[in-house]
């Protein structure tokens, strides 16, 4: 039984509107002309800022304009409001970008569930007819096999073992990796 949220997933989700919208976040990347990578190096050398150290900084600079004397000549606080601004700014956008990130993960998620489901499925199936049929051998026992794991080579991966064919109780079974 779906879930509410499966439901409504289903009822907007489409190929059709998937791919609009990685259209629209390319063409929306495109237009964002401040955003560049950053080399390592670079990055490294800047501390860390988000919400907490935008508010610290904007509670100390509104204590100095109580307080101008304390100030030297050279402190520009409108270059200050400016990059207050544009760090609040640049929050918001984080925040959106954030709630985007988290609905897409939740989409792929409920998605890529039922894909994963059915490819466990079809695997079972493939499993069960290569019993009786050579040309199928090879492919359940190449789809028996995991891809490479990040990080890791395949050659130092484990061999898949090998489990009795076709699904049991009305269910496909996948075969398990023991390490050797």
């Amino acid at each position: 039984m779906k879930t509410k949220k499966e439901k409504t997933t289903d009822a907007t989700l489409t190929v059709e509107a998937v791919q609009t919208a990685a259209v629209a976040l390319k063409e929306l990347l495109a237009k964002l002309a401040f955003i560049h990578p950053m080399a390592p190096a670079e990055r490294e050398k800047l501390k860390a800022v988000g919400v907490l150290r935008v508010r610290q900084a904007e509670r100390r600079v509104q204590v100095a304009r109580q307080h101008p004397e304390v100030l030297p000549q050279g402190f520009d606080l409108s270059q200050f409001d400016s990059d207050l601004a544009l760090s609040h700014g640049l929050l918001e956008c984080l925040a959106t970008v954030d709630k985007v990130r988290r609905g897409l993960g939740e989409a792929l998620l409920l998605v890529g569930n039922r894909v994963t489901r059915g490819g466990s499925e079809a695997y079972g199936y493939i499993k069960a007819a290569a019993v009786s049929s050579t040309n199928l051998l090879a492919a359940a026992s190449d789809l028996a096999r995991h891809g490479p794991r990040r990080g890791k080579a395949t050659a130092t991966r484990p061999p898949a073992a090998t489990a009795a064919p076709g699904p049991t109780e009305g269910q496909p079974s996948t075969p398990e990796v023991k390490a050797a």
